[in-house]
């Protein structure tokens, strides 16, 4: 298995009143998505966030449902960082049982399309959907925490040490040094993603 891209997460929301960074500890976040907190006042969300004022307003949850590997990557992490998430009868997967009244969407593109047309909304999508001038916030390890971090997901290669067809073995060669040199460098306009492989070429 050898690491070639990592992609960034983001959570994103329209909170009437707040244009501003939230911090959003990992309780808080897994249990707004699971359904658990459903008011934007709620306690928790006030006490990890002092000096903010925060609407009466319900939450709505904007999430992808589609074929897509970015809702697998934010559930995966939810399940890993919350045990609260599989204890809710939350799943990991592309396509989930979110909880009732979650405005469900296809891709990226459609999480970023549809927070700000909706009020109290609150999805993820990668980063690079989020450049389009969505609010987000950094994710916090805790409440007292000055860490703030996104999440990483990671594309990898799945290669055989050596291939018994020495044909197979120079194309298969050939391809992942093409992909890990000239594919990096097409990507560098899209900043959700990163090059993780550097090096990598010199010794595939």
């Amino acid at each position: 298995m050898v690491p070639a891209i990592a992609g960034m997460i983001v959570i994103t929301y329209n909170i009437p009143g707040v244009a501003r960074e939230i911090k959003l500890p990992r309780d808080v976040y897994v249990d707004i998505l699971a359904g658990a907190i459903r008011r934007w006042d709620d306690p928790r969300i006030t006490a990890a966030n002092p000096g903010i004022s925060f609407p009466p307003h319900e939450i709505v949850i904007v999430a992808g449902q589609d074929a897509g590997g970015t809702t697998a990557a934010f559930t995966r992490h939810l399940d890993t960082v919350g045990p609260a998430w599989g204890a809710r009868g939350m799943r990991v997967g592309n396509i989930i049982e979110w909880p009732t009244g979650t405005a469900l969407v296809v891709g990226n593109e459609g999480v970023a399309s549809k927070i700000p047309t909706t009020e109290g909304s609150i999805g993820y999508v990668e980063f690079w959907f989020a450049q389009s001038g969505l609010v987000t916030g950094p994710l916090a390890t805790n409440s007292r925490s000055s860490s703030n971090y996104h999440v990483v997901a990671l594309s990898w290669f799945c290669l055989l040490l050596w291939y018994p067809n020495s044909i197979i073995d120079c194309l298969c060669s050939v391809h992942v040094r093409s992909i890990v040199s000239k594919g990096h460098r097409c990507n560098r306009e899209a900043p959700s993603t990163g090059r993780v492989s550097d090096g990598l070429s010199s010794t595939i």
